[in-house]
């Protein structure tokens, strides 16, 4: 399970980062959406923020928040300060 967290967020940093050099922002953001639901449909959980230049792109939570009781999570459930 850890290998598949720390290749998660490897994949999800280098993705974005090409991300935010692209202008065709609505498409990419099709192919990052389709990306995660791949990646809930094997067992990923947790909340995905995409921003370019400063404006919210991507705001969503995927899985579950609650697994034994199959809550799924809501788009926004964490706040996220970033300095």
């Amino acid at each position: 399970m850890k290998r598949i967290s720390i290749a998660t967020i490897m994949t999800l940093f280098f993705y974005t980062t090409s991300f935010a050099q692209l202008k065709n922002v609505s498409g990419k953001t099709k192919q990052i959406e389709t990306f995660l639901s791949e990646f809930e449909k094997v067992g990923f959980s947790g909340t995905v923020l995409v921003e370019l230049n400063g404006n919210k792109v991507i705001s969503k939570g995927y899985g579950y928040r609650n697994a034994e009781l199959k809550e799924k999570k809501r788009q926004i459930q964490y706040l996220t300060l970033v300095l």
